[in-house]
């Protein structure tokens, strides 16, 4: 292994370290994934082929920010792409209003509601480049983000 890729994986290995040691909720719900992803690019020495699904996973999970807020209780806000952006307030409560501030089919991406989950799905904007491919769903529960409808769902419980 060359020095280059061994300070490549260590810088991101302490980037993760400072995000979890800030709470925040999306973050720490990818914790164990995000670690076992970087050291197994030191055990095989290289990266895997990233699917849409995963690249879509992993910018939802890197414009997520999840806070507590003086007035408000906790807040998660989500910006995924150029103009996608909604929130939860109060996630792990027991009230959760979701506020979609901006979701355009013809747009990158867009979001909806399904079967008790905010899905995040490819746009018009991405059809041709990504196809129907990938969704990513995020629990207004607790304010994670998952790969799958049945983690979500699960995890609403």
């Amino acid at each position: 292994m060359n020095y280059i890729r061994f300070f490549c994986i260590l810088q991101q290995t302490l980037f993760l370290a400072a995000v979890f040691a800030t709470g925040n909720a999306s973050a720490q719900s990818q914790q164990e994934e995000l670690l076992m992803n970087v050291f197994g690019g030191l055990v095989t020495g290289n990266a895997s082929p990233r699917s849409p699904q995963e690249e879509l996973f992993r910018s939802v999970v890197a414009e997520s920010d999840c806070k507590q807020t003086q007035n408000n209780g906790p807040v998660c806000v989500y910006k995924v792409g150029q103009k996608l952006k909604f929130s939860i307030k109060d996630p792990g409560g027991s009230n959760e209003v979701i506020a979609f501030r901006h979701s355009d089919w013809d747009d990158d991406y867009y979001a909806v509601m399904d079967l008790g989950c905010i899905v995040v799905v490819h746009g018009a904007a991405n059809q041709k480049k990504y196809g129907s491919q990938g969704g990513v769903f995020v629990a207004p529960k607790n304010g994670r983000i998952h790969r799958t409808l049945q983690e979500c769902q699960g995890a609403n419980k």
